[in-house]
């Protein structure tokens, strides 16, 4: 699915997911990546507060964590082209000096180099992104969701199939959210477009 075809004026969840898959794919092909680091996309403050930062990439974990809520979209590509740069740097062995991270240092100064560029060339391509809304958590709760039975129903599951589905998405949204309604809610449209929208997240982030 292209950015522009799920593009709202309010940016909901959903809409988020899409642009960030959307833009790993075009930063990893700046970066020349052959693979992916696996992503965490937080939709709660918590990190931001005890890490003072709004996104880390783990060496040899090949890990970053991304704060999304309360951000402009732009901001969010930003820190994660700058984390995916790291991530090439690691596959380099660019990150075994204890100071790689610091600041001032070659590595944190071309992580924001490079993702200065990867931003304008996305800035470039994709204009429109800079007249949306930030992303903030109340809106993840802004649309109707549909009822276990009609998403059943609609997709013609079976009853356990749907289960399975649900629970795998609600363990996989509270990983981003705190709050358990807004990840049963998510979830829940999330089936309703795609019974197997989680089964296909889990192979795009791998």
């Amino acid at each position: 699915m292209k950015v522009r075809d799920v593009l709202t004026e309010g940016m909901s969840k959903k809409d988020t997911y899409q642009i960030l898959l959307e833009f790993i794919r075009f930063a990893a092909e700046d970066l020349e990546l052959d693979k992916l680091p696996k992503f965490n996309f937080m939709f709660d403050t918590k990190r931001s507060l005890e890490h003072k930062s709004f996104g880390g990439y783990a060496p040899g974990e090949k890990h970053i964590d991304i704060t999304v809520v309360n951000r402009h979209i732009m901001d969010v590509c930003r820190t994660l082209a700058h984390e995916l740069v790291h991530f090439k740097q690691d596959l380099d062995n660019q990150l075994e000096d204890p100071d790689a991270g610091a600041t001032g240092s070659p590595q944190e100064n071309e992580a924001n180099a490079r993702a200065a560029v990867i931003m304008r060339n996305w800035a470039k391509k994709h204009p429109q992104l800079f007249d949306k809304q930030s992303i903030n958590e109340s809106k993840l709760l802004d649309k109707p969701t549909p009822d276990a039975a009609s998403i059943i129903a609609k997709h013609s599951m079976s009853e356990q199939d749907f289960i399975n589905q649900l629970r795998n998405g609600v363990q996989h949204e509270l990983e981003h959210t705190s709050n358990v309604k807004a990840a049963i809610e998510i979830a829940m449209d999330h089936l309703d477009e795609r019974p197997d929208y989680y089964i296909r997240l889990q192979k795009a982030m791998r």
